[in-house]
């Protein structure tokens, strides 16, 4: 499902198309892809990261914490902690 980020003109996808695969259903709807990224938004990644650190403690963790990485355009979550209850 596509998620407006608040920047103007900017659709994020949270699923894998290739830019070829995108262009056909820009066109079909009266759109043009102007530019295409791979990888989320720093404000998804952050969004993630707080509902995964919510549920990793939910579980009994104490104050588990998720690392965001980011790459060139990319970012991954990474789950960290002692695993103490």
């Amino acid at each position: 499902m596509p998620t407006w980020t608040g920047r103007a003109n900017h659709l994020e996808i949270r699923k894998y198309y290739t830019q070829a695969q995108l262009e056909p259903y820009f066109e079909a709807n009266g759109g043009k892809l102007v530019s295409y990224q791979q990888g989320v938004s720093k404000d998804t990644a952050a969004d993630v990261k707080t509902i995964l650190e919510n549920k990793i403690n939910s579980m009994g963790t104490k104050d588990a914490k998720v690392n965001v990485l980011t790459g060139v355009n990319t970012s991954t979550l990474c789950p960290r902690g002692d695993g103490r209850r």
